[in-house]
């Protein structure tokens, strides 16, 4: 990967707000470990590991809900008031808009 798509990953990562909908990028393949899950970012090599809250999350990530419909989606899946896990998810979805794994 090149500087230039780098610097454009991190400008991107940094837009990233509840009105955002992000969606998977095209370099990427996952796999289900239940209840994990395991990406592979084709362009850089790396393969990452998720929780089961990330696995929900990047399920999440199709191009169609917002960074706020995901919240509130993950929320009531584990049950938990969204508030609680808004930081959070905001947090990891940033850095996997960073690592190259999700387009914003």
């Amino acid at each position: 990967m090149n500087r230039k798509m780098i610097d454009k990953e991190r400008q991107q990562m940094s837009s990233l707000s509840l009105l955002s909908i992000p969606a998977k990028a095209a370099a990427v393949r996952s796999q289900s470990m239940p209840p994990d899950m395991i990406l592979l970012n084709l362009n850089s090599g790396y393969y990452y590991s998720t929780n089961p809250v990330g696995a929900a999350v990047w399920a999440c990530c199709d191009g169609l809900q917002s960074v706020r419909a995901i919240i509130s989606e993950v929320a009531a899946a584990f049950g938990v008031p969204a508030e609680e896990v808004q930081g959070d998810i905001l947090d990891f979805l940033t850095d996997m808009a960073g690592e190259g794994l999700l387009r914003v």
